[in-house]
């Protein structure tokens, strides 16, 4: 995931070059500032998947017992 910050840092690097002196500056400034926290909750998200399916095999095996 460290792989999508660094390509969503260079989408916005982009996007602020076409975008100069333009309002969506602040917006970019503000995605960039709160990446840290996407990228966290992200994480977050995945490991819940995770044991979800992890639950869902669990429960699947033990209704084919």
């Amino acid at each position: 995931m460290k792989h999508a910050i660094h390509a969503i840092r260079t989408f916005l690097s982009d996007i602020r070059y076409m975008a100069q002196h333009s309002k969506l500056n602040r917006i970019i400034d503000f995605i960039e500032k709160e990446l840290p926290i996407i990228y966290s909750e992200m994480v977050k998200g995945q490991q819940r998947i995770e044991e979800l399916e992890s639950r869902i095999r669990e429960l699947e095996s033990e209704r084919n017992d």
